[in-house]
């Protein structure tokens, strides 16, 4: 019986066999890896009301400022919506099925372009996250006073440094 995607060989010769194991195995790892990373790209944050208690404390923040800051945080999470949750797993769910049909080493460079079309849309996704937080990062500026703003932007990167 013949390779039934046409690339030359069959299922019962080892050779193909092995080539389509390792071809998953190699598949696999990769999307372990890509969704790992993606996990640690975005961050991982506190829940939601731990957040202003925390930033409050370490901004010393007025009352009125931690309700503008909460306000101003939870409508850009509103406008992001579900990313980079929903949206990533269904591109990650297109990309796993797309894996699922390379078989052959033949069609490696089918799996490169699902690759890179994936990345694509990743970055097409985390374009459209950017206004909004743009806007909630002016509107803190707005806010806190140049030092607290100075110490937030120093907390972030020190966050952002850990995930």
């Amino acid at each position: 019986r013949g390779d039934p995607l046409g690339g030359g060989g069959t299922f019962g010769e080892g050779t193909t066999m092995n080539s389509i194991k390792a071809l998953l195995i190699v598949a696999f790892v990769m999307v372990l890896a890509a969704g790992f990373w993606m996990g640690r790209s975005v961050g991982q944050t506190e829940p939601e009301e731990d957040r202003p208690t925390w930033l409050a404390e370490e901004l010393n923040l007025s009352s009125q400022q931690e309700e503008a800051m909460r306000e101003t945080w939870s409508e850009v999470r509103e406008k992001m919506g579900d990313y980079p949750g929903e949206e990533r797993r269904t591109l990650s769910d297109k990309r796993d099925e797309a894996i699922k049909d390379l078989l052959t080493e033949e069609q490696y460079p089918l799996y490169q372009e699902i690759q890179e079309k994936y990345r694509k849309e990743k970055e097409d996704l985390i374009e459209n996250w950017k206004a909004p937080y743009e806007e909630a990062m002016e509107r803190t500026r707005e806010i806190l006073s140049e030092e607290q703003f100075i110490q937030f932007e120093e907390l972030k990167a020190k966050r952002h440094k850990h995930d």
